[in-house]
């Protein structure tokens, strides 16, 4: 039996004569540290049913058929209980917090450390990113540094309606209250394409409260643990070295694109530089149970202002522990919550420990938390008005705040102080939505008609109202209209039916003649020999009278195809088919064969050429009409120096630099590469770099403009390995 327990707050309830036996049933410590792992049995004497436990307390719990394990995560009195046979048990277990004792810490600069606020609960998906659920946190990489790019790092919340099946699939609990994220933080693969695709990493990034003061001491804090090999995941490894890193500005360019082969998938590169806290090198974190406290202090030497969590060193720096060896590739899952950055020798210690403040109307907001102070004070920012807490808390005691009659959304501080040491810390109190419905309903008879008020409970718990009002239905007149081909037949008919809602209406039926009818049908044609006019009679209409039908048949507008000249192109090298189309617009386009081609059923294939093919091409028109034209395009061995003869400088991320392409292995760097026009006039020209280098080559603008299509003339003059130097020439066409 396996079971994970987080804030386990309820009533034990076995049904049964609950007796309390002499002999103590349950075995293990009494007095345990907060993150400590201790495990507690039955004793020796046994169970001859199988014992039933139940923790009341607060942590993360894992038991078997005899003994169960309880990760502590909270200070102060716990209770442990166990039915062993018809006897039921318990113990009390004092939690402390076991850590050097710092009277004068800083508040946690980290916004949202828990991830308990959230935006959208229906959302949870791993489709969006964490701007759209809890920010002010944000998932990185994105694409191309752009807020609308693909999201990584996944939310996760037990609270919500609608659970995501990756949620399901893990199995897990936060370390407290309901929100945690996770990300993977090794993804080390070989697809299907063979790209080996390497240092991909998914990480989360904050911005602090304030930023960090240079040459100050902070105190950094969070926990992890690994997820095994969910049902619709892979993460079949653990690793070492997972940490913080700190920046000064928000990390969107700092990331590098993968991208496979075939261009058809992006990955995400990792960020580079050392983190200023991490977890132990070496020592792998492999549990999945049980959550991992990662701390560490540093001293600013920058003015910080981001945070970042998430594995920060190169694939081969890392310490993999494989769990499924018949899996390629290395991938590791890890989840995070909790998660602190105090100023040491600065501040008061103040830590959320839960958060209830997404309330109904008119109800009480409930927050807890532990602080080391002398005084705190709540300040209610919407009146004005200050209200001691309490004049001493001491460090382990979780204090409890209600709120009651919440008619708003408000905005609450807590003012902390301790002898110098002073600290605010905010939070806010909103106002869950409620839905009235007003529903009407109508009656025939006066005496039936009211107001009824009912209430029900929305997904919050909030009270919403459904009125019904039942209004008179007055009786109505319908007039319908019906058509005879006999003029004769023409008449007003004048009928009492009962209505919808069973009232007593009138139906006037009127008969109007409806003489003969003429119906024209336009019709389109790809073959001319169909054109012309075709008169049909005569043929009933609806009404049953004589009509006559002119079907007129007009030629369609044709569609053409052009794929230009054959092409000679080196074998591997990849470029871009562009036909020219004229006349009808082109709804779709196939290409065959499909050897070398990215697609058969797109305009523009890629091509990457292995052997001479004539290729054709057939466009279909919107009304049908087809146009059909080939290309044959031949291999060509490279030479030493290569140019291709067609470029394409349209920003389209295909052949958009001229450059000359070589065997690195015979040419030992460009010594001179030039292109003129058809009157010599010298339009591009580099010097002294290495073949194949795109950033080195002519981008298609003279002094800046687009330069027309045309024919161009190059040179390139090369130095190969052997020291000899050989100057060579050719013609290139500009295509857009």
């Amino acid at each position: 039996m396996l079971f994970r327990m987080v804030f386990l707050l309820y009533a034990l309830t076995f049904g049964v004569s609950v007796s309390k036996v002499k002999a103590q049933i349950i075995i293990g410590k009494t007095s345990v540290c907060v993150d400590e792992i201790a495990t507690y049995r039955v004793s020796t004497f046994g169970c001859a049913t199988q014992p039933q436990w139940m923790f009341r307390g607060s942590g993360v719990a894992e038991s078997n058929s005899d003994s169960i394990r309880i990760q502590f995560v909270e200070g102060g009195s716990q209770t442990l209980i166990v039915k062993c046979n018809t006897s039921v048990d318990s113990i009390s277990i004092l939690v402390g917090n076991c850590l050097p004792n710092n009277n004068c810490i800083g508040q946690n600069l980290v916004p949202n450390p828990s991830f308990e606020e959230f935006a959208n609960c229906s959302v949870i998906s791993r489709n969006f990113s964490l701007t759209d659920l809890v920010k002010p946190w944000d998932d990185f990489p994105k694409f191309g540094g752009r807020a609308d790019g693909p999201s990584s790092t996944d939310y996760l919340n037990t609270n919500c309606s609608s659970v995501s099946s990756f949620y399901n699939s893990i199995s897990t609990q936060p370390r407290t209250g309901k929100g945690f994220i996770g990300g993977y933080q090794m993804n080390f693969i070989i697809n299907a394409f063979q790209d080996t695709l390497y240092n991909n990493r998914e990480y989360a990034a904050v911005k602090l409260k304030t930023p960090l003061t240079v040459g100050r001491k902070y105190k950094v804090k969070f926990y992890t643990k690994r997820v095994g090999h969910p049902a619709n995941t892979t993460s079949s490894d653990a690793i070492d070295q997972i940490g913080a890193r700190f920046m000064t500005e928000q990390p969107y360019s700092q990331f590098a694109i993968l991208r496979s082969k075939n261009t058809t998938s992006t990955y995400y590169g990792y960020i580079g530089g050392l983190p200023q806290v991490t977890s132990p090198k070496g020592e792998v974190i492999e549990d999945t149970t049980f959550w991992r406290r990662i701390e560490g202090s540093f001293i600013a030497d920058k003015a910080y202002q981001y945070v970042m969590i998430g594995s920060f060193l190169k694939d081969n720096e890392i310490k993999v522990k494989k769990y499924e060896t018949n899996k390629p590739g290395f991938i590791a899952y890890y989840l995070f919550d909790d998660v602190s950055v105090q100023e040491e020798g600065t501040g008061v210690d103040f830590t959320w420990i839960s958060t209830d403040t997404l309330i109904c109307k008119g109800d009480t907001a409930r927050v807890s938390f532990r602080a080391i102070a002398d005084t705190i004070v709540l300040d209610n920012k919407k009146t004005g008005i200050q209200t001691p807490l309490s004049s001493s808390v001491v460090l382990n005691d979780i204090s409890p705040l209600l709120l009651p009659n919440i008619q708003e959304p408000t905005a609450f501080d807590i003012l902390l102080k301790k002898m110098n040491c002073l600290d605010t810390v905010r939070f806010n109190v909103q106002i869950a939505p409620s839905f009235d419905i007003l529903t009407k309903k109508t009656t025939c008879y006066p005496a039936d008609t009211n107001t009824f008020i009912f209430r029900y409970k929305t997904f919050y718990g909030c009270d919403s109202i459904i009125t019904v009002r039942t209004l008179l239905n007055r009786e109505d007149t319908t007039q319908l209209t019906v058509f005879t081909c006999n003029s004769s037949d023409t008449a007003t008919i004048f009928r009492t039916l009962p209505s919808f809602q069973g009232c007593d209406s009138f139906v006037l039926t009127r008969r109007v003649f409806n003489p003969l009818d003429t119906t024209e049908i336009k019709l389109l044609s790809c073959n001319p020999k169909d054109t012309g006019v075709i008169v049909s009679a005569p043929y009933r209409n609806r009404f049953g009278c004589d009509s006559i039908v002119i079907k007129r048949t007009a030629l369609a507008p044709s569609v053409h195809i052009e794929l230009g000249e054959d092409l000679i192109l080196p074998e591997g090298l990849s470029f871009t088919l562009k036909p020219t189309f004229t006349g009808d617009v082109v709804e779709s386009v196939f290409w065959q064969p499909s050897n070398g081609l990215s697609c058969t059923d797109c305009r523009e294939p890629e091509l990457i050429l292995t052997r001479s093919i004539r290729y054709t091409a057939t466009a279909i028109g919107r009304n049908g009409c087809r146009s059909r034209d080939d290309i044959l395009v031949k291999t060509l061995e490279v030479p030493y120096v290569f140019v291709p003869s067609v470029f394409s400088p349209n920003d389209d991320g295909v052949n958009d630099v001229l450059t000359v392409l070589a065997d690195e292995k015979r040419v030992k760097h460009i010594i001179r590469f030039a292109v003129f026009n058809r009157w010599g006039n010298l339009l591009f020209e580099n010097h002294d770099f290495s073949p194949n280098d795109y950033q080195k080559g002519w981008d298609g603008l003279t002094h800046g403009q687009t330069t027309p299509t045309d024919v161009f003339v190059y040179l390139v003059e090369f130095e190969k390995w052997d020291g000899q130097r050989e100057v060579v020439g050719g013609n290139t066409i500009i295509v857009r």
